[in-house]
């Protein structure tokens, strides 16, 4: 009767995995054939097996061999551990080879190409490695002569390679999109995503008139930043600037993060600034620039709007002079200017800016959604 053998998966399971930092290789080869006779019968019983590997199709030397004998085979399923009588060390799976298998006496054809997955036996090249005190999250490449250990990155961060012949890094992701609120809306999340960075600022507070000086600017908007995990939609608020002496409004992103807007000016003295909440970066808007009182008769220079995003200082109003109100190197908000004697300081400057002493209407507050 004649037997034939046909692959289910070829190497279902390649050599078994190993750590790095284990001492040795199993060499193992887990294979599953299928027996049937000429009439695609599957076979029951007992066999002698014997496997061979040449580097050829066809004809050429034997690089290995294992007999297996007494294979139980039940419904035409065979599967057999190679390597577990005849060791596969010797054998560098550095080029291809083909396995050559003998059912009792007869010989079946043609040789089956040994798959790649079976090269992972080449990893026996890393077992003279030699990394210690590793922690979950550390990550292991190549650095062109040698394997090292990359310590893992802190939270939210991501690793990038930086292309062949240079060494990954971890860095802070990037986001390719953005979306900016001017008024209150509702996030929409977008499909696949589940992150964004989001940046809230509060809006300006009034600035007030002063009858007895130069009036007062109202304090900058809040700022908070955080990297949100999100699972649906969000409501997003914005806060309006203050007018006719009233506060800012807060903005926030849901519950992620808030900031608070900036209180107006009193009589001659700048509101406070905001606050951010609940970001993993808060900062406090600037101060609002106090007015000056009378001063031999004449009246001194309204006090600035609102500071900048982050900055403590007040805006500033000097005696009949030009002064500078507080300056921010973010985009976002800057201090209002102080002007000429008898007159209010000018607006803060962008989003969340305070009123001057005019008075002036602080700024309204936005948020932006990177993702």
């Amino acid at each position: 009767m004649k037997n034939k053998i046909f692959f289910l998966a070829g190497f279902l399971c390649t050599i078994l995995l190993f750590s790095v930092c284990s001492a040795e290789i199993p060499h193992l080869i887990n294979y599953q054939g299928k027996i049937t006779d000429k009439d695609n019968r599957p076979l029951d019983g007992a066999y002698n097996i014997v496997f061979k590997l040449y580097s050829t199709s066809t004809a050429g030397q034997v690089v290995w061999q294992e007999p297996h004998t007494g294979v139980i085979v039940q419904k035409g399923l065979v599967s057999i551990t190679l390597g577990s009588v005849q060791t596969l060390k010797n054998v560098p799976f550095d080029k291809p080879y083909f396995l050559e298998i003998q059912v009792n006496n007869e010989i079946l054809s043609p040789r089956q190409e040994v798959t790649s997955v079976a090269y992972a036996k080449r990893a026996e090249k890393a077992d003279n490695i030699a990394i210690t005190g590793q922690q979950q999250g550390d990550i292991l490449y190549f650095d062109g002569t040698k394997w090292v250990s990359l310590v893992a990155g802190t939270k939210g961060q991501v690793l990038q390679t930086q292309g062949p012949g240079t060494s990954p890094v971890w860095i802070e992701p990037s986001f390719q999109n953005m979306q900016v609120f001017n008024v209150s809306g509702v996030f929409k999340k977008p499909l696949g995503v589940d992150k964004v960075y989001v940046q809230v600022i509060g809006g300006g507070g009034s600035g007030t008139k002063y009858i007895y000086g130069g009036g007062s600017g109202g304090g900058a908007g809040g700022y908070s930043e955080k990297v949100c995990t999100i699972t649906g939609d969000v409501i997003v608020t914005v806060g309006t600037g203050g007018s006719n002496s009233s506060n800012g409004g807060s903005s926030s992103f849901g519950n992620f993060c808030i900031a608070t807007g900036g209180y107006a000016g009193i009589n001659a003295i700048g509101g406070i600034g905001g606050i951010g909440t609940g970001g993993d970066i808060n900062l406090a808007g600037g101060n609002g620039g106090s007015g000056g009182q009378f001063n031999g008769g004449h009246r001194v220079v309204g006090g600035g709007g609102g500071g900048g995003k982050g900055y403590s200082e007040p805006g500033s109003g000097i005696s009949y002079s030009y002064s500078m109100g507080s300056i921010s190197p973010y985009p976002y908000c800057a201090g209002g200017d102080a002007v000429t004697a008898s007159e209010g300081g000018i607006n803060g400057r962008g989003y969340g800016g305070g009123g001057s002493g005019t008075p002036g209407s602080g700024a309204s507050g936005v948020v932006i959604v990177k993702w």
